[in-house]
């Protein structure tokens, strides 16, 4: 049983992809303000996940959410995940 239990202990430290948290973010971002469009972008550099648009209006909306998003990251990817979220 202890061999069983080191070979899982491999496996407590995986990271998502960051496909996954990109994802994510986009739907979380598109459900609290209710976009049906693509007009922002968003890209995840560990531990960063920038998200930027054009529109300036649509920035300031995106950071009043900024903490729902990360708690809701956290929340699905678990709180080891270190995300820092960035505004270009």
């Amino acid at each position: 049983m202890k061999r069983l239990t080191e070979f899982l202990a491999r496996f407590r430290n995986l990271k998502p992809p960051k496909e996954a948290i990109e994802d994510e973010a986009r739907k979380i971002i598109k459900e609290k303000i209710n976009l049906g469009d693509d007009s922002f972008f968003v890209v995840f550099k560990k531990p960063n996940l920038t998200i930027s648009s054009p529109n300036p209006a649509l920035k300031s909306e995106v950071f009043l959410f900024k903490e729902i998003i990360l708690s809701r990251l956290k929340d699905k990817f678990g709180p080891k995940t270190e995300i820092k979220i960035l505004f270009k």
